[in-house]
């Protein structure tokens, strides 16, 4: 709610519970999966490869758990084969697309969703640097694009919320380039980040409604936009999935050379 019964600013409190399993306080949480992670357990697998000390332990206990279906270690280690998170593998993009995909089938994986969208735009943006002028509005590549950050925004995934928003807003979705500002603004909004935020409020100056884009760009600065720890919290966090999401991914540029800011 943005108000209180009151008519004054909503407020959000968090109450956080710590616990240790120790009567002297010490710290026994790189114990606590590993017994379920040797029988076999997919979960604990992956849980436990977060208490590993060491980047070649994280990477082997959660390909274990990709190996077992576990989705979201699937993405972890395609994220490690890009570089994107830390490991001692060789960059491998095929890998990395085959774990993607794999999360996809074993259980419709958001992250998955958004990894594969990422990596496409990627060969686009590639492809397109080798022949300038080529347009990637409307093309199949750009359909199938679109298609994984939908499956991805339909499951909550906020950072594929925001950047079909930029799709809208630049055109990709239409062969002509004609662009949808207010669907546009609808997933800037229904992502709730801050940056979503702002770029509604752009929108909102843009069309000479000034109290709505005031009322927006006060969201947008409540909730940490243009803080010093913004970027840095983002990409740690990632999506909530994985941290090596990104929310800028590489869209290509139009024919016009237009193309998306970085947030």
């Amino acid at each position: 709610l943005d108000t209180r019964h009151d008519g004054q600013p909503s407020e959000r409190w968090s109450w956080i519970l710590w616990f240790r399993d120790s009567d002297t306080c010490d710290d026994n949480s790189n114990e606590w999966y590993h017994q379920c992670a040797v029988e076999g357990n997919p979960t604990c697998m992956y849980l436990h490869a977060t208490r590993e000390p060491k980047t070649e332990s994280v990477v082997r206990w959660n390909r274990k758990a990709s190996d077992a279906g576990h989705a979201q270690a699937s993405v972890k280690l395609a994220y490690a084969y890009l570089k994107l998170l830390p490991s001692h593998l060789n960059f491998d993009r095929d890998a990395a697309e085959a774990l993607f995909q794999s999360a996809i089938d074993s259980s419709n994986e958001p992250d998955g969703h958004y990894g594969l969208a990422s990596l496409y735009l990627e060969n686009m943006k590639q492809n397109i640097q080798l022949q300038p002028g080529t347009s990637p509005t409307g093309t199949q590549t750009m359909f199938k694009i679109i298609h994984h950050l939908e499956e991805a925004a339909k499951s909550g995934h906020v950072f594929a919320m925001f950047n079909l928003g930029m799709c809208y807003t630049y055109g990709y979705h239409r062969k002509d380039g004609l662009r949808d500002y207010e669907l546009a603004v609808k997933w800037f909004e229904a992502s709730g980040l801050p940056e979503g935020m702002a770029a509604k409020a752009l929108y909102l100056e843009q069309i000479r409604n000034i109290t709505g884009a005031e009322e927006y760009r006060q969201k947008a600065l409540i909730l940490g936009f243009g803080t010093f720890w913004r970027k840095t919290a983002r990409e740690r966090t990632g999506s909530g999935g994985s941290s090596g999401a990104n929310l800028n991914l590489p869209w290509p540029p139009l024919p016009t050379g237009e193309m998306p800011p970085e947030w």
